[in-house]
Parts: structure tokens; C-alpha cells; sequence
């Protein structure tokens, strides 16, 4: 590519721009960073002009930043460009994508298990009772006393419990509510005692987790949301009564699909559990 230059060996921003690909602001911030300098200012005109030299500089910034190191860091190498800097630099560039990938991974897996969430409610049977085994569970669990909840009522309750959290473990999904296994019991189906959020296992936390193994369950999954849960509820604890079985553990109720999905109501989707075992173990 040929261009056409104001001075003999010397190419203007915006030829320099053209040739890299980039905006001539882009060269400008560069330059206010110290990391590439013109080779001469016209004192007349404040245009910058750019040896053949600078291209390397130019190649050196393209390179470093494909790679993904910031130009903070570019900056440090070009101060004092030599052999061990590239490496060491180089390799702590290595080190971080690696983090980079891991987390990645991590945050694929979720979402795969979001995705499968989703699209297991939507083809889901409705108000059909199921006597199940119930995966190991992890929960941050905050006890409170919640009538009718509204989403103001969860939101203040899911802030309370990411207090203190690095990251935000709230998604798609892993907000519950849950009634004690006494209230449950005594048919008391009102108030809620427990806000859950339910963890992922790659999820990282901080404080108290309460963690439950494998074990017996009834689920039932019906349309709307938590105002709509005492008939489930009920159901649920005429089943157990019917079928020999003791409750064991709070209830866990989590919306599957709610407003957060789809402005349809008719598509919202709840899901209740209750941990149970049969009475003469």
C-alpha cells in the first residue's frame, strides 16, 4: 500500500491510522500515555509526523494488546524494552488468560445448567406430584419472617445475604424461599421463615453454608409464583399424609420462569420441594 507523505520518511496521524487499522484518536492516546511519541511536530500547523521507526512501536502496542496485556503494562516494557522483560511479561500474560479460561469454563457450565433449567420448566408436567431423590444442596440461608412477599421484599433479603460476597451469586434462578419443617407440619402456610440463595458448586463464598445430601423428596411444579403456592403447598402435604411419609426439612420454593423471562404470565413456572422419608425408618 502506498501513501502519500508531507514530509520525506514521515507519515501523518492519519496515514498512521489508515495503516494500523485504527482511529487517529486512538494514536493521540497513546501518545498521551507515553507509549509512542511523533518524530516531529510542524510548529505551524501542530500536525504530528512518524518515522519508519515508529511502526515497530505501533507493531510491538498491536501485538501486546491481542494478547490481551494492558496498556499499562505495554507502557512498563516499552520504558525498558529487553529480553527478560518480554518473557516476564509474557508469561504472567500466560498465567492470567489461563484464569481467564477456567472462569470461562465455570461460567459456561452455568449457564448450560441455566439453559437446561429453562427449558425443563417450559415442557415440565404442571401440578403433577413426584416422589423423587433430591440432589446435594448448598444454600446461604438467612432466616427472616416474610408474608406475601413482594420482589422489593426479596431483593432486600438477596442484598442482606451477598453482604460480604466478592462476586454476586444471584442467577437466573437460585433465589428461594422456604417454610420451617414445624410451620410446614402444623399446615401453617402463610409465612415464609427462610430467603435461600441455592449455590452452584463453583461458586466461591464467604460465611456460613449449609449444605444437605442426597436424600428423599416430593415436587411439584405448578403455574404462577409464590402468591400461588398454599394450593401447591396443600397438595404437597396431602400427598405426604397419604403416601406414609415425614416432612424432614424446610421447604425449598424457587421461581423457574418468572417476569425476569417473559412478560407472558401464563408461562411463569414455581417450583416447590419438601425433603421427606418414609415414617417407619
Amino acid at each position: 500500500m502506498k501513501f502519500q507523505v508531507k514530509r520525506k520518511g514521515l507519515f501523518s496521524i492519519g496515514e498512521l491510522a489508515t495503516v494500523f487499522h485504527v482511529t487517529p484518536g486512538t494514536i493521540r492516546h497513546y501518545e498521551s500515555l507515553g507509549l509512542l511519541k511523533p518524530s516531529f511536530v510542524d510548529p505551524e500547523t501542530n500536525y504530528r509526523f512518524y518515522e519508519f521507526s515508529r511502526l515497530e512501536v505501533l507493531h510491538t502496542i498491536r501485538y501486546l494488546r491481542s494478547l490481551g496485556m494492558t496498556l499499562e503494562a505495554i507502557g512498563e516494557f516499552l520504558r525498558d524494552r529487553n529480553v527478560s522483560g518480554i518473557l516476564e511479561l509474557l508469561e504472567a500474560q500466560k498465567m492470567e488468560i489461563a484464569a481467564k479460561q477456567r472462569e470461562l469454563k465455570i461460567t459456561k457450565r452455568k449457564l448450560e445448567r441455566r439453559i437446561q433449567s429453562i427449558k425443563d420448566a417450559l415442557g415440565s408436567p404442571i401440578d403433577e406430584i413426584q416422589l423423587v431423590t433430591l440432589d446435594k444442596q448448598k444454600f446461604l440461608l438467612l432466616e427472616t419472617k416474610l408474608v406475601n412477599p413482594d420482589n422489593d421484599d426479596l431483593e432486600m433479603a438477596v442484598q442482606e445475604l451477598e453482604k460480604n460476597q466478592k462476586d454476586s451469586l444471584v442467577f437466573l434462578g437460585k433465589v428461594g424461599l422456604g417454610i420451617s419443617k414445624n410451620h410446614l407440619k402444623e399446615g401453617s402456610l402463610e409465612t415464609y421463615d427462610f430467603v435461600f440463595l441455592m449455590l452452584d458448586k463453583e461458586d466461591s463464598f464467604s460465611g456460613k453454608v449449609l449444605t444437605t445430601p442426597p436424600q428423599l423428596g416430593v415436587v411439584t411444579r405448578f403455574k404462577g409464583l409464590h402468591k400461588e403456592a398454599p394450593a401447591a403447598y396443600t397438595k404437597l402435604l396431602e400427598f405426604i399424609s397419604a403416601n406414609n411419609l415425614e416432612i424432614t426439612d424446610f421447604s425449598r420454593e424457587i421461581t423457574l420462569i418468572d417476569s425476569g423471562f417473559t412478560s407472558d404470565q401464563n408461562l411463569y413456572v414455581t417450583e416447590i420441594q419438601i425433603p421427606v422419608r418414609q415414617k417407619n425408618e
